[in-house]
């Protein structure tokens, strides 16, 4: 997730008319290791979700510390034990472009979300490959996202306009070093490689996300 992204989606969290103890379900969530290492994440996702006193839910396909449900959504086990909860929310952020049966899996998580519900989603819109396993190079516009919802109307929508890796090199040295010693080393895990030098094109272009708040009819 980067920086603006997260502080759009924090004005829209804190915008939302959402009672205490709505469960919200955070699909794609990651570990806590991924998230500890992007702290604005903690400041503009998790801690306005809480001051809402609303109940978060992280879901990864893979469980982990801080995944609270793990699993495949287009297995039906998975996906009836999911549905049985009201989710009057549904974070999606920096999913789709991981998904190989996209539209499939959106139809499922529209599904799960209750009569007037939102779901937050985001994307990369202009960013090099990352593939978490694969990247299908998905880097949709606001209205591309909401073609995959029909049972949903916009609300809200925007491409972001965010900073360039130096700036993110920069905050954070671990990433910086981690980066550097990644380059010198194409011959362990080569396609991990190519992942890293495909940001050195956005080394000082800017990253670009597209966001959307929609809601269920």
């Amino acid at each position: 997730m980067l920086l603006a992204e997260s502080e759009w989606l924090k004005s829209e969290i804190v915008a939302l008319n959402l009672k205490p103890g709505t469960k919200v379900l955070n699909f794609g969530s990651q570990k806590a290791k991924e998230i500890r290492s992007q702290a604005y994440i903690e400041e503009n996702i998790y801690r306005p979700v809480a001051s809402k006193k609303w109940e978060l839910l992280n879901f990864d396909l893979f469980p982990g510390k801080g995944v609270d449900i793990s699993g495949d959504i287009m297995h039906d086990d998975c996906f009836s034990a999911l549905i049985q909860h009201k989710w009057g929310a549904v974070f999606v952020f920096n999913v789709l472009e991981h998904l190989a049966h996209r539209t499939a899996i959106c139809s499922r998580i529209e599904q799960l979300l209750s009569k007037g519900g939102y779901l937050l989603v985001s994307v990369p819109f202009k960013y090099p490959v990352h593939n978490d396993p694969i990247d299908s190079l998905f880097r949709p516009t606001p209205d591309e996202v909401l073609q995959l919802f029909p049972s949903c109307e916009l609300v809200r929508s925007d491409i972001i306009i965010d900073k360039s890796f130096v700036f993110y090199l920069k905050s954070n040295n671990h990433i910086a070093v981690k980066f550097i010693l990644r380059l010198l080393t194409p011959f362990y895990k080569y396609s991990n490689w190519k992942t890293q030098v495909a940001l050195l094109p956005y080394l000082f272009k800017k990253f670009q996300v597209t966001v959307v708040v929609l809601k269920k009819h």
